[in-house]
């Protein structure tokens, strides 16, 4: 078992212990918030006491951080499920050889789940490399709300801190690989509103709460000494809304969706699961509560997109299953696409049926150390429900079919690598669209290059964000019914 042992000193004394620990920044999970529901915060006490809701813990008792607090004056304990700081870096080797001659510009997309950067050349255009890192804030809960009430209940300063901490850690990596020794010439940040909001050290207190309102939309211009590079600017593009952030405005320019006289739909999977419409006349947008699932997160052998993640399987000469992992690397977990994958592979052998049981037994094995349980597969059929609900209602205001849309764009992280047919398998894209569904991958962050290289595109960005309409789904009557519909394992024709 990966401990990570820690003491416990006096100031944390009377102290809600997951608190403190956040407080010295120890590498402590805690997918819900700190409400006792997800298990990840579990630690061992080695010694000292502790109180919790059913008594005093002792040496060898398996505690709870967010359910307990220090008595007397030091202890010491061990993170059971300590949060992985591994990233995943890849270069397009262009650049580390000329490296002073270049003039490198940063795109950073600030995901829930993850953190993204990529390096572009403004000199040829082009990207020399990309990396990826686990968004430490996940530490406050995996979701966008439980980071919004942990900056309600005073964490926002200390959240602000640890995303920026992050995106430095992320692009001194990128500019260490490829050999560059100044200050990035700029950095376009995109991200959902919750994270653009926290990054620039403002509350997103009004996004979580009626009327939904953003403290801004516009875009925003922040000094690069924030990151510590004096001679940066730092860009953030527009916002559309509440639900709609510049992760999706952005991507939407990268897709040119509005160029086109055609219906085409961009689905973006991951922690809010948006859905943007182009009829081709109006743009609609909406924004799906999937949740964490979807990135890899509240599952128990879920995680980000980061080396060593299972994203796909393959199959070897003998029929027998292989998976894939992200860098060729030994298997550290699942990420959203290969929990897709993986489902739609157990409805293809029947190990699962269309409820979602697994047939044989409670988990699913994958690897000595890495299991699928059916809390993971319920889970995955919320996430899933969720987003194609979303698609459905979207369309049916539109007044369009599946089959009068040209395109169906799948974006986000999860659409890099989950194929079309496996999405169409476990039912999270309608079966009419297996034809026309394709991966776009992150979209977000390859609309932040193209701002690098074209800045004039920050214009069509403001105008897309001022374009948008958006479907708030909870005042729909029917969602609750589609989304119940939408949890079984096949492909649901919307009852619209």
């Amino acid at each position: 078992m990966n401990w990570q042992q820690i003491k416990v000193t006096n100031d944390a004394t009377g102290c809600n212990l997951l608190t403190w620990l956040r407080s010295i920044g120890a590498p402590i999970v805690s997918e819900c918030g700190g409400h006792g529901a997800c298990g990840k915060c579990e630690v061992k006490v080695l010694s000292g006491a502790f109180s919790t809701p059913s008594g005093i813990a002792t040496g060898g008792a398996v505690i709870l951080a967010c359910q307990a607090k220090l008595l007397g004056d030091e202890g010491e304990i061990a993170i059971l499920h300590p949060r992985e700081t591994a990233y995943t870096l890849t270069s397009d080797g262009t650049a580390s050889v000329n490296a002073q001659n270049i003039d490198l510009s940063i795109a950073l997309d600030i995901g829930t789940t993850t953190l993204e950067a990529s390096a572009i050349d403004a000199v040829t255009d082009k990207r020399c490399a990309k990396a990826t890192l686990l968004n430490p804030q996940a530490t406050f809960g995996a979701d966008v709300i439980s980071r919004i009430s942990a900056a309600d209940n005073g964490d926002l300063q200390n959240l602000t801190a640890i995303v920026r901490s992050a995106a430095k850690e992320l692009i001194d990596k990128l500019l260490e690989e490829l050999k560059y020794d100044h200050s990035p010439s700029k950095i376009i940040i995109v991200g959902n509103p919750a994270m653009t909001h926290i990054f620039c050290g403002i509350s997103p207190s009004t996004l979580g709460k009626y009327p939904f309102t953003p403290v801004f939309t516009d875009a925003r211009k922040e000094s690069g000494e924030i990151l510590g590079y004096n001679s940066t600017e730092i860009i953030l593009p527009p916002l559309a809304s509440a639900f709609i952030g510049s992760d999706i405005t952005t991507g939407a320019v990268c897709l040119k969706l509005c160029a086109s006289p055609h219906p085409a739909l961009m689905v973006d999977l991951g922690t809010n699961g948006e859905i943007v419409l182009w009829t081709g006349k109006k743009l609609l947008t909406t924004t799906a509560a999937a949740g964490p699932a979807l990135e890899g997160a509240t599952i128990s052998c879920g995680i980000g997109g980061v080396k060593g993640a299972i994203y796909k399987l393959d199959y070897n000469s003998n029929g027998e299953v292989i998976y894939k992992t992200i860098g060729d690397a030994k298997p550290v977990g699942v990420c959203g696409s290969g929990l897709v994958e993986i489902i739609a592979h157990l409805m293809k052998t029947k190990e699962i049926d269309e409820t979602g049981l697994l047939l044989n037994g409670d988990d699913y094995k994958i690897t000595d150390n890495i299991s699928l349980t059916q809390k993971d597969i319920r889970d995955f059929q919320l996430a899933k429900a969720a987003i194609r609900a979303a698609i459905e209602l979207i369309l049916k205001e539109a007044n369009l079919k599946v089959e009068e849309l040209k395109h169906i764009y799948l974006a986000g992280g999860l659409g890099s690598s989950v194929s079309p047919e496996s999405a169409v398998k476990v039912g999270l894209i309608p079966h009419q669209a297996s034809q026309i569904a394709t991966q776009k991958g992150n979209t977000a962050l390859l609309g932040a290059e193209q701002i690098i290289i074209n800045p004039e595109l920050l214009d069509t960005v403001d105008n897309i964000a001022k374009r948008c309409i958006n479907l708030n789904l909870n005042d729909i009557p029917a969602f609750t019914t589609e989304l119940m519909k939408q949890m079984w394992l096949e492909n649901k024709d919307s009852f619209c």
